[in-house]
Order: C-alpha cells, then structure tokens, then sequence
C-alpha cells in the first residue's frame, strides 16, 4: 500500500512539474509574441503602445493568451493600413522567430491581416491580390523582427518577469482572503 502512494506520489509531482514546463513555455511564446507587436507598433511611428497582458481575465494564473493594445493608427490611408497589417504580422513572426515549431499562434491576427488586406484591396478585390497583400505584410513583418530580435528578446523577458511578479502577488492576496 506505502509502495502504490509512494509510486503516485511520484507520478503526481512529474506530471506537475510537466505541467509547469509546458506553462513556462506558453508564457514564453505569448511574451515574444505580444513583444512583436508591441516594437513593431512603437518602431513604425503609429503611436505608443499603452498596455500589453499576457494572461487571459478568465484566469489571471494561466499564461494562455495575451493582448496589446495601442494608439494611433486611425485613418483609411493605404499607408496607414499596410502598417497596421504589418503590425498584425509582426507578433507571429516574432513567436515563429523564438520558436519554430511553434504555430506561430494568433487566429485573431491572421483575421485582423485579412480584413486589412480586404479594407486596402477593396471588396470585390481577387483572392489573389489579398493573399499577396497578405505575404508582403509578413514579409516586412519577419524582416522588422529580425531586425530589432535583441530588442523584442529584451521585452519578451520583461513581460515575462513582470506576469510572475503579478501572478505572485496575485496567488498571495488570494491566499490571505
């Protein structure tokens, strides 16, 4: 009987320490990903980003999403499209450059690039001119992420460190309620 508690007892810490792995590498990904976006956004002159989280509301322990928000960027000048499409790229190419393997996350920012490409384009605009709207948007996006990786490196660590300095805090406040 000592024999099967040890032996699960085991299991259970592994699985734990699995689990915390996994999460350390989602927080990651999402940490370069938002910090993609957030350089790209400063670096293109549209603004200045006002808020980026890495945590979705639901659970302000997982690390399962993020967000970035900011200013500028208004109007309907092709210019100013093409640099929020570019902006939208920017955090998957930022996550692929980290990890390749990685799929390079954001459903939400390949809608937004398509609907971007669909508002320079024009509604009856072919499949093809969008998709190739599309590639040029990633394209710029990957060369601005290669371009200033130390910088985005350097931000990814910070939101990091600062998501678990909060989910600490977080865990302590709730734990004296």
């Amino acid at each position: 009987m000592k024999r099967n508690d040890a032996a699960l007892d085991r299991i259970s810490k592994q699985l734990s320490a699995d689990a915390e792995r996994v999460r350390q590498r989602e927080l990651r990904l999402t940490a370069h990903h938002e910090a993609g976006h957030a350089l790209a956004h400063a670096i293109l002159g549209s603004g200045r980003t006002i808020m980026v989280t890495l945590a979705d509301n639901d659970d302000i322990v997982d690390a399962g999403g993020g967000s970035c928000y900011g200013r500028g960027f208004y109007g309907d000048h092709p210019q100013v499209i093409r640099k929020r499409m570019i902006v939208a790229a920017a955090g998957a190419a930022a996550q692929l450059r980290y990890d390749p393997k990685s799929d390079g996350g954001g459903r939400a920012d390949n809608r937004t690039l398509r609907d971007l490409a669909v508002e320079l384009c024009g509604r009856l605009a072919s499949e093809q001119r969008i998709a190739r709207e599309i590639k040029v948007a990633r394209r710029r996006a990957e060369r601005l992420v290669k371009l200033y990786w130390p910088q985005i490196e350097t931000t990814a660590a910070r939101f990091v460190e600062n998501h678990l300095f909060l989910t600490m805090v977080q865990r302590r406040t709730i734990a004296q309620l």
